[in-house]
């Protein structure tokens, strides 16, 4: 049996003929069918498999998520091109299963006029790294690179040279120091 509702058919329905033979069945199915048609989603009111949406709410995902466009994150709250009274942060980060943060991609906007980019991680003891690694701007366009302290001024692995290292490593001297360092190169002009 096929229902007709304005237009549109209903096909489908598990409503016999005999079924509708008396009164009170042919209640019990009005309202089975008004119950259907009051309880389904209203297609304003679902995310589609197209178009452009805006969809609130925490969501977790349970799968792999494949993206072949890209991700963009946008601050409302802020212009690139002014400068705040505070920092404003903007992280993308990575917890475990415990809901504990312990890595972060982060865009920050600072009120010197700055616009960075950091890489932060914790440690297995808990404890943040107190300069992320990273890339930025000033307000003069002038771009520049940071990274935290290596261990120590001996340092001979992997760690990133920073300015103060450079110059600890290497240092411009009339002449060679009594008792010279020798992990230190000196330069002496001439």
């Amino acid at each position: 049996m096929s229902i007709k509702i304005g237009s549109n058919t209903v096909a489908g329905l598990p409503i016999m003929d005999s079924e509708l033979s008396d009164s009170s069945n042919r209640a019990v199915q009005n309202r089975t069918i008004t119950l259907a048609l009051n309880t389904k989603a209203n297609n304003a009111d679902v995310v589609h498999l197209t178009g452009t949406e805006t969809v609130g709410g925490a969501k977790t995902l349970s799968d792999i998520l494949t993206v072949t466009d890209e991700i963009v994150r946008q601050d409302l709250n802020v212009s690139y091109n002014i400068i705040p009274l505070e920092n404003i942060s903007s992280p993308i980060s990575w917890k475990d299963s415990y809901d504990v943060k312990y890595a972060s991609v982060e865009t920050v906007k600072d009120t010197n006029g700055n616009n960075e980019i950091k890489l932060n991680v914790r440690g297995v003891n808990g404890s943040w790294s107190s300069v992320g690694i990273g890339l930025g701007v000033d307000q003069n366009n002038n771009d520049y690179a940071f990274a935290p302290t290596p261990v120590s001024l001996s340092s001979n692995d992997n760690t990133i040279a920073t300015t103060a290292w450079v110059q600890n490593k290497f240092q411009i001297v009339d002449a060679l120091p009594v008792n010279p360092d020798s992990n230190t190169f000196y330069c002496i002009p001439e």
